[in-house]
């Protein structure tokens, strides 16, 4: 979500949440994806909403990317690392 939040108006994307999101290549077909509506569901609106509104102090920085720590970092070789979380790296 925060990484979301550090893309909507920077220069190399969208101006918008929506259109952030659904920017080729980034995330994944948004209109494909259909979950359950339990609470994992509400867990991840809370947080959505959280970094909409800025409630809480970013965890991610400024990063605008993030990898699974699995998979070939060649393409973030250029990139600052900038935090892991778990199974994920931010960079920006």
């Amino acid at each position: 979500a925060q990484v979301v939040m550090n893309r909507v108006g920077h220069h190399s994307f969208a101006n918008t949440i929506c259109c952030v999101a659904m920017q080729k290549n980034q995330f994944f077909n948004v209109h494909a994806y259909n979950p359950p509506k339990d609470k994992r569901w509400q867990k991840a609106i809370d947080i959505a909403l959280d970094a909409r509104n800025k409630v809480s102090a970013p965890v991610v920085g400024n990063a605008l990317f993030f990898q699974a720590t699995w998979a070939d970092t060649a393409f973030f070789r250029s990139r600052k690392h900038v935090r892991r979380i778990a199974g994920h790296n931010f960079y920006r």
